[in-house]
């Protein structure tokens, strides 16, 4: 009974993966598709990653496509067929893949640097020994720890010159600091070594051993069950992404077992509920005008996504008992599009407006990308992948009388088209809250340059937000040329593959300033052909 019981508890496990895993696909072909690579291409990394995430991750070893991260070494592993074009294919269309993973904040910067480390490392060994079934132990590492016959740090059974392999576990299965896979230190037979530290380097009391203080993580996540707020309202009011917050929970419920999975998806639950609330009191204020369109996009904390305020008036359509009763709620649909597509042809909402109402926490080029789709050529409609504002004119659009309305959220586009990616020669700059003025500097290539080399110093991920926060921080005056010359590496987190760094976490809070400066910017270089 035990046995049937586990078995149907995999297979609806592995449904779950492979429902997630094609969204993942689907998702992850239309990026390709606006990295504008060929079809051909795109074919063949769709086909590779299909191979890797469900044939291998989910069918043999019923893991998610987020642990793939860690599980390119046992693939290759097995993989002793290939030619070395076949795996450099291979590992191309896997860097692809978490690449958009991480866009998508899938996966943390510190997941992606573990996969590119690993890639870099043990690439030499995969397109040699795997390939041809040699598993030559060389056993010959110079001074520097380098193995004489891979020309990397590990031989070909992918041991380092101490026995450890890129996981960090030796053929025992334990660390450097003597624990286990699942976190048992071997002397003592329990999480926490004879120094009183778990494999996270963290005591009984959350304390750190590097800082002597109690644990950042642990610090947020206690803060935030104190004060039973929604998870929502809580990374607003922290200026943090709600998915990089759910990946702090689950390192904390790992390395801190005062608190628990259970308590935090009480937490969750409770929150839950009190959004539901929230969003029937703000759908009945704003159907009755109690609360104005205009004023109601501009509190970060009040503001419930668009999304949400639907659903709501769904599950009054759903409720709804007689005939009457449901025109009244399809009405009440109708009048929440009519209100919303008002304001937003009023050319009055900022950028900030549009994400709070629409995406609410993704701050950032993903967030703008979903608000307004990819960049369309001139003169050529868009074919995929519209946008949350395109998809609001076709719902506009089927409803009577509202056909003026159109026009005007066709011209209010094309102004938001205009908060695009900067390039070079652009202008960056901030408002100064003391005085009221704006300070603008023109972004040069050295500014890219330097951002660029900052963003690697850090062991952030480099894009097109990121490099923008940097120069911001030239525009400043808080970051300079000299300051990147001058970098010291600093130590590094235990954290291993888990940890988000304190760089990471902070160009998420940097990212809604970032963004009121570019709408202010923006507006005073536009004003002119606005008016």
């Amino acid at each position: 009974m035990s046995n049937s019981n586990d078995n149907k508890l995999m297979e609806q496990t592995a449904e779950e993966i492979r429902d997630a895993n094609f969204d993942y696909l689907k998702k992850f072909r239309e990026w390709s598709e606006n990295q504008e690579l060929l079809p051909e291409t795109i074919r063949n990394y769709i086909r590779e990653i299909n191979f890797y995430i469900n044939t291998y991750l989910c069918d043999q070893e019923l893991q998610n496509a987020r642990e793939g991260c860690y599980k390119t070494s046992a693939f290759f592993r097995e993989q002793t067929t290939l030619s070395p074009t076949k795996v450099n294919h291979i590992i191309t269309s896997i860097k692809n893949f978490y690449q958009f993973m991480l866009e998508e904040s899938e996966i943390t910067v510190g997941d992606y640097n573990h996969l590119n480390n690993t890639m870099r490392e043990l690439k030499q060994v995969w397109l040699t020994g795997y390939n041809k079934g040699e598993y030559i132990n060389a056993n010959e590492f110079d001074e520097n720890g380098i193995c004489r016959k891979t020309g990397t740090r590990f031989d070909m059974n992918e041991r380092d010159k101490d026995g450890y392999g890129p996981d960090g576990y030796n053929e025992e299965g334990l660390n450097r600091q003597g624990h286990n896979k699942v976190g048992i230190f071997k002397a003592t037979g329990t999480p926490y070594g004879t120094d009183g530290f778990n494999m996270y380097d963290v005591n009984e009391e959350g304390t750190d051993r590097k800082t002597g203080e109690k644990h950042d993580y642990i610090v947020l996540v206690e803060e935030f069950l104190a004060t039973g707020k929604s998870p929502h309202s809580f990374c607003t009011k922290k200026n943090m992404h709600i998915d990089v917050f759910k990946q702090i929970v689950e390192k904390v419920v790992l390395m801190y077992p005062k608190i628990t999975q259970e308590q935090m998806e009480q937490a969750f639950e409770r929150s839950s509920e009190a959004h539901k609330n929230k969003r029937a009191d703000v759908f009945d204020k704003l159907i009755t005008g109690k609360v104005k369109i205009e004023d109601y996009v501009k509190d970060p904390e009040a503001t419930i996504k668009f999304e949400d305020l639907l659903k709501q008036a769904k599950i009054i359509e759903e409720q709804a008992q007689t005939p009457e009763q449901q025109d009244v709620a399809i009405e009440q649909t109708d009048m929440l599009y009519r209100m919303v597509g008002t304001h937003m042809a009023s050319g009055n909402m900022d950028i900030m407006d549009y994400f709070r109402l629409f995406i609410k926490g993704r701050y950032d080029s993903s967030g703008y990308l979903a608000l307004m789709g990819p960049e369309r050529e001139p003169g050529i409609a868009a074919t995929k992948s519209p946008g949350i504002y395109e998809e609001i004119i076709d719902e506009i659009r089927d409803i009577p009388g509202l056909n003026g309305l159109i026009l005007r959220l066709h011209i209010e586009r094309k102004r938001l088209e205009g908060y695009r990616d900067r390039k070079i020669n652009d202008s960056i700059g901030y408002k100064d809250t003391k005085t009221g003025k704006s300070h603008m500097m023109v972004i040069t290539k050295e500014h890219i340059e330097y951002a660029q080399k900052h963003i690697r110093n850090s062991k952030g991920y480099e894009c097109a937000k990121t490099i923008e926060n940097v120069c911001l921080q030239f525009a400043k005056g808080t970051l300079t040329f000299e300051d990147i010359e001058n970098y010291v590496q600093p130590e590094t987190s235990t954290l291993k593959g888990l940890a988000i760094t304190k760089a990471t976490m902070q160009a998420e809070a940097d990212a809604l300033q970032k963004e009121k400066t570019r709408v202010e910017a923006r507006i005073n270089e536009n004003e002119g052909a606005l008016k």
